[in-house]
């Protein structure tokens, strides 16, 4: 996956809380593993084994029998900061549907156009319903995953939907699954345009503010639509909120706010991922859903999932800052070592355990603590300190860095090549330790730390906390020479040093 240097994004913030009697109500009660018989020491080898390499989880969040019972945060995250959820804005969407088709604005067989009829002209639209959007079995002609560019091309157009619109219809892969986000972001505007609002101001009112969600952004697409198939972000326990919402088959401070039976079909088995594997991973409509639906989720991009567990009476929300759907981060879409390791209890409660306990909190602090080490250090620091470095690239974003010394820091200047975007200014650690600025044109929280691999190599690792991906840009100084690449994102590109 390629990207360009962070960090110049749009989102749109919704309010926090519509309903102050919702916001008071709606935090989820706490009480220790062993009152709702889970075993502290089992969580703890949970915690270890969600931080080895390549998982990168950055949040874990726990509940059972509508109960949290534990909750964590890797430095440089913590508490209060928006994640971005990715795709797992998808089973909001499905989520937002179903109260749609429950007001009779929807319908699941409604074509896309009787909804959106300035697309009427285009044939996809005719023939396409909210149900194939929905369970991404539309057969249209879309190559997304893995590796494919349809839905950033979508999203990069001056007209998302019908760019969208105008992929055509396979015949012969109707009702069959291939993954589409461009489906999802379809449906949403579909449910929009239904409700007579946008579909962030429809979540607001209907789903996030009776759950008591209090820190909300969703992107938006070139026309200002809030986009359906990923761009979400949120705290993860409001994340957590809505797997408690459909373990409580859609009812919330005793209120059924969405239909039972429309919990119940977004999450049977309806199509499988790799047929005539023998895997029992379905999806269901816009959820991930085992055969036997002892476990469904919603999975984004990086290792964000949501789990609940109908049968252990548990939801579990874990968000991770990971560049990828590979390796070990997409595999804990199979969440059976999960629940057979560390979760399984047939226990409605268990004996306190003061020392594990005590060990759990030990490693929960341990996880969020943020620890300085030996300052990194070269004899070129002052020979390129305050100087500029210009980017020789002329597509690169950024135009030039600046990098300032001083002590265990240094101070980063990062300008863009675009005028309408403000220059970044932060600092990072070159005590190992991460150093977190607010960038005030975007509020986002961004970490930065740096290290001298060599006399001529510098390291500068960044993480917008409010992301799920973490970018390390490595200059290598010949004399006036730069060469600056960036592992797994971009190719390597040159830069001069002035005086």
């Amino acid at each position: 996956m390629k990207r360009n240097t962070l960090f110049w994004r749009c989102v749109a913030a919704l309010p926090g809380c519509l309903l102050a009697s919702h916001c008071a109500a709606d935090v989820l009660p706490t009480s220790s593993p062993e009152a709702e018989g889970l075993d502290s020491a089992k969580l703890l080898k949970m915690l270890d084994y969600l931080q080895t390499s390549g998982f990168n989880v950055d949040s874990v969040v726990l509940a059972r029998h509508g109960n949290l019972v534990l909750e964590a945060y890797a430095a440089p995250y913590r508490n209060g900061i928006p994640h971005q959820i990715n795709s797992a804005t998808k089973s909001f969407v499905s989520t937002l549907a179903g109260m749609a088709v429950a007001d009779g604005k929807l319908s699941l067989d409604d074509p896309i156009a009787k909804v959106l009829p300035e697309y009427a002209n285009l044939p996809t639209a005719q023939t396409v319903t909210l149900r194939q959007l929905l369970e991404m079995n539309s057969g249209v002609d879309w190559n997304e995953w893995p590796g494919g560019s349809d839905f950033g091309q979508m999203l990069g157009s001056n007209e998302p939907v019908k760019t969208f619109l105008q992929h055509p219809v396979n015949a012969e892969e109707v009702g069959h699954f291939n993954y589409n986000s461009g489906g999802s972001h379809v449906a949403g505007a579909m449910v929009a345009r239904a409700e007579g609002q946008s579909l962030g101001q429809f979540a607001q009112s209907r789903l996030f503010g009776p759950l008591g969600f209090t820190n909300v952004m969703w992107q938006q697409d070139s026309t200002g639509t809030q986009i359906g198939g990923r761009g979400l972000y949120l705290l993860p326990e409001d994340l957590l909120k809505l797997g408690e919402f459909y373990r409580l088959h859609g009812k919330w401070n005793n209120e059924q706010l969405l239909p039972e039976s429309w919990v119940d079909y977004v999450t049977s088995p309806l199509e499988p991922i790799a047929a005539g594997t023998g895997s029992d991973q379905y999806y269901g409509a816009q959820w991930w859903v085992k055969k036997d639906r002892s476990t469904y989720a919603a999975a984004g991009w990086g290792g964000q999932y949501l789990f609940v567990f109908p049968q252990e009476d548990m939801t579990l929300a874990l968000t991770s800052r990971r560049n990828d759907y590979s390796g070990t981060a997409g595999a804990l879409l199979d969440s059976g070592p999960l629940l057979t390791y560390f979760l399984h209890s047939d226990q409605a409660k268990l004996p306190p355990n003061p020392e594990a306990a005590k060990a759990l909190r030990e490693r929960i602090d341990e996880m969020g603590r943020n620890p300085a080490g030996a300052r990194s250090e070269s004899p070129l620091q002052k020979q390129i300190s305050g100087k500029a470095i210009e980017m020789n690239n002329p597509h690169s974003q950024t135009e030039q860095w600046r990098l300032e010394f001083d002590g265990n820091t240094v101070a980063v200047t990062q300008s863009p090549r675009r005028f309408d975007m403000p220059t970044l200014h932060y600092t990072a650690g070159l005590d190992g330790a991460w150093r977190t600025t607010v960038l005030p044109a975007q509020g986002a929280h961004l970490a930065a730390r740096a290290r001298w691999l060599d006399a001529n190599t510098f390291a500068l690792t960044i993480t917008e906390l409010e992301e799920y991906y973490t970018q390390t840009i490595l200059m290598k100084f010949n004399g006036n020479k730069v060469k600056i690449d960036v592992p797994g994102w971009d190719a390597a590109a040159s830069g001069t040093l002035r005086k």
